[in-house]
């Protein structure tokens, strides 16, 4: 929603500037937000490049998301899970157009000192969800000591700062 607005930074500052005013335990602060470029670029990667991200792994889970209701099915799920959060990892933390991250929110929050805090299986089950990303979203966290550096290290080096768990979703044989 705040993307192309300049003062999106401020917005994200100011907020969690008001909600450490509250004297609340909080230190880490989190968006969900959805990945809405996520399938559009899967599907336009060739065959054999989707084969090489995957790990070599079996691509034929893949078709099973043509049908519309995929995701009402457990074993589908369980078959496509592991390659798309492999692939959605990919995707967040290594896929670059121009100077910034391949996704547009991911690209808003990053530049705003944001790290890949979680891919959430299944957040957005709404059509536009489905559509969009096959149901996932993000999880996009800010810590405070933590925004500058990692703004810093987005914008100067390409470097995307992210929790363990998504990194360890590219070293997961799918």
């Amino acid at each position: 929603g705040l993307r192309g607005i300049a003062f999106g930074n401020f917005l994200i500052k100011h907020a969690v500037a008001e909600l450490q005013v509250e004297d609340l335990p909080l230190h880490t602060f989190a968006t969900l937000s959805p990945v809405p470029l996520f399938r559009t670029w899967l599907q336009g990667l060739t065959t054999a490049r989707r084969k090489e991200l995957a790990g070599g792994s079996d691509l034929s889970p893949l078709q099973a998301l043509e049908a519309p209701d995929w995701f009402a099915d457990q074993k589908t799920c369980e078959k496509v899970r592991p390659l798309l959060l492999r692939l959605c990892a990919h995707y967040l933390l290594l896929e670059f157009k121009g100077e910034g991250a391949f996704d547009p929110v991911a690209s808003f929050h990053l530049s705003n000192g944001a790290s890949v805090g979680r891919i959430n299986w299944l957040g957005d089950k709404s059509p536009k969800g489905i559509q969009q990303s096959f149901g996932i979203m993000v999880n996009y966290s800010y810590q405070p000591s933590e925004i500058e550096r990692n703004h810093e290290l987005y914008v100067k080096k390409r470097k995307i700062a992210s929790s363990a768990e998504v990194k360890s979703f590219l070293r997961k044989k799918s």
